[in-house]
């Protein structure tokens, strides 16, 4: 039996751990240089939305009936995590300030509209805002795959075009909140993470649907996998610079910014597809695709470890580097893919030592019950 060329033995999608290994990357290159304006609105235009396409893509594969199950499985997945990173920057801001980079006092308003939004500005925690937001995408998105058994094909249709013009007019429709402006717990931007949930989720079902045509039209060939891939890049690549980059003004997920609309869903899928095409090509490189599995635990630690990394590089080379502040230059470049590879070696030694302990653990529970 041959060797199925997008699947590992543990029926992972080797292309999309590939994909979140470089989306991953580009959100460190990312938080380096938002204050250079130029190279952060092209990689802002898709890297977060990536995220959430790929997770739709996989979900897609093995859909949860039993709701509560389903809740819980989120709760452990990105709830927790989020909860427990959400205590220790509370820690840590009375602690250890971050005085130097964007402290904000708790007697200002802002900070406590962050709290409310599950926004950790005040701590080295700050992307962690993801996962509170993946986590209301993924139940928003459970309802509505399961609203299409019980309306016909135009309602559904109706429906999800409601839930995706609302999502981009969330800003608009939630500013009369008072005080706040905003949902709890980024429950507003997780309605345009669910949308891209739902992309994801139609391009499995796609391939899905070709992967089960007549067996002489079913095989991709290498040769046809890889201009594919070209094709996703290049046009991928175009959308982005004409319809982000060029055609568009800032745009943020995380703050309900999306400006234009039409051309922030444009910019986000296609700047995704071009991250996928890519992937595709970098199918084989396996060190891309064993960080791909730990991208969630690399994105709550990265800020640390890149604030960290610029403090040596400074004290070591006299360089006066800043996080958030730098040019896309050679230090840049450097600096981030420094990062990234200590990121993903703390993210790999973690995800071993929780492996081991839970088995360990796993084998007691099986040891007591056996006694009992």
């Amino acid at each position: 039996m041959k060797k199925n060329n997008f699947k590992t033995d543990s029926n992972r999608i080797d292309y999309l751990d590939v994909a979140k290994a470089i989306g991953m990357y580009l959100v460190i290159l990312g938080h380096l240089v938002i204050m250079n304006y130029k190279p952060y609105r092209f990689i802002n235009a898709f890297h977060m939305p990536l995220f959430f396409i790929i997770s739709g893509m996989t979900d897609a594969l093995k859909t949860q009936d039993d709701f509560i199950l389903f809740v819980k499985k989120q709760i452990k997945h990105y709830l927790i995590p989020f909860s427990f990173v959400f205590i220790i920057s509370i820690v840590q801001f009375f602690v250890f300030p971050v005085t130097w980079q964007r402290y904000v006092d708790i007697y200002q308003l802002d900070f406590w509209r962050n709290i409310y939004r599950g926004y950790l500005v005040i701590s080295y925690f700050s992307a962690t805002w993801f996962l509170i937001c993946m986590f209301w995408a993924k139940i928003y998105f459970w309802f509505l795959i399961k609203i299409k058994n019980v309306v016909n094909k135009y309602v559904y249709a109706l429906i999800w075009l409601t839930w995706i013009i609302t999502s981009l007019l969330a800003k608009d429709i939630y500013s009369n909140i008072p005080l706040f402006h905003r949902l709890p717990m980024q429950m507003d931007s997780a309605m345009m993470g669910t949308v891209f949930l739902g992309v994801g989720y139609a391009f499995e079902f796609g391939y899905k649907r070709l992967s089960n045509r007549p067996k002489k039209t079913k095989k991709m060939t290498e040769t046809g996998k890889k201009i594919t891939a070209l094709l996703l890049i290049v046009f991928g690549f175009l959308a982005v610079y004409f319809f982000s980059y060029k055609g568009n003004i800032y745009v943020n997920m995380l703050d309900l910014e999306y400006a234009i609309k039409w051309k922030y869903l444009i910019g986000a899928i296609m700047g995704s597809l071009m991250i996928l095409g890519l992937s595709i090509l970098c199918e084989k490189l396996n060190f891309l695709k064993v960080i791909g599995r730990h991208t969630l635990y690399m994105l709550i630690m990265q800020e640390i470890v890149y604030t960290i990394i610029i403090m040596l590089a400074n004290y070591l080379f006299g360089l006066s580097l800043s996080p958030m502040r730098m040019k896309l230059d050679v230090y840049c470049v450097m600096i981030s893919i420094a990062s990234f590879c200590v990121t993903a070696l703390i993210a790999s030694i973690y995800y071993k030592i929780r492996t081991k302990v839970g088995d360990v653990i796993k084998i007691h529970k099986k040891d007591l019950f056996n006694k009992q």
